[in-house]
């Protein structure tokens, strides 16, 4: 395949992880089963299954036909992505004081040795067999985040009370009175307008209110411009190598 072409669909495969703040509102705001977190993970763990099952017994040989399906699998390890970090943010209040850089260090553990053991068993099946095997082992792990989605409880992503809760925030007030100052009163609101809605509307306003914070939209304008400035010449290089070097896959 042409490294342009590579790259077009590349592109395409990867549109999941740009949009993960709608994953976000979705599991917010969207109860499946009584539960957020807990049934997303479910759901998204067999349609990697599904998804990456399909190119093993598809064989097809069209491009697009395997990116959509690629596409699929990249939208569900997106949204368990998601769902996965709000049940960590739930899980480090119950340490306040080391919560939360204990559980971030040993996720990126986890992912770190992943990416190792991935790259090394992944570059021994293309080299030694077909592609379309690999995808057939990889998407074993989908039952894995289904089953690990079926052993969590409601208590795992409930929201915990934090120690400080009840601290005095800047303006002299309370969490708790500051958060019921931007709630509606019941009968001020509109009884035409579902419960969705209000939460929705809500989500986005708290979103609106932290991207004016200096903290964070520095942080975007810094990503942004750190990515117009880099480009990834990643697939052209894998092209290169293989096609013109012959470097073999491992």
């Amino acid at each position: 395949m042409d490294p342009g072409d590579m790259t077009m669909y590349m592109s395409m495969i990867h549109i999941p992880w740009s949009v993960k703040i709608i994953y976000g509102l979705i599991s917010d705001n969207v109860p499946i089963a009584g539960t957020r977190r807990k049934s997303y993970i479910i759901i998204m763990g067999l349609l990697q299954f599904v998804s990456l099952m399909a190119i093993y017994f598809v064989n097809s040989s069209s491009a697009v036909t395997v990116s959509i399906l690629l596409t699929m699998a990249c939208l569900s390890e997106a949204f368990v992505n998601v769902v996965t970090d709000a049940i960590m943010c739930i899980q480090q209040v119950k340490d306040p004081e080391y919560g939360s850089q204990d559980l971030v260090a040993f996720s990126w553990l986890c992912t770190c040795i992943g990416g190792i053991l991935g790259c090394l068993i992944g570059g021994i099946m293309t080299q030694n067999f077909h592609p379309r095997y690999a995808f057939l082992g990889y998407s074993f792990f989908g039952l894995v985040i289904a089953a690990n989605g079926m052993m969590l409880t409601k208590e795992s992503e409930q929201n915990v009370a934090s120690p400080n809760s009840d601290a005095v925030n800047a303006g002299g007030q309370s969490l708790e009175t500051s958060i019921a100052s931007n709630e509606t009163h019941p009968d001020q609101r509109d009884p035409d307008e579902s419960k969705f809605w209000r939460k929705l509307k809500r989500n986005f306003k708290d979103i609106g209110k932290a991207i004016v914070m200096p903290e964070i939209y520095l942080v975007i304008v810094f990503f942004v411009l750190n990515g117009l400035m880099s480009p990834d010449f990643g697939d052209f290089s894998y092209y290169f190598m293989l096609n013109t070097c012959q470097i073999t896959k491992f």
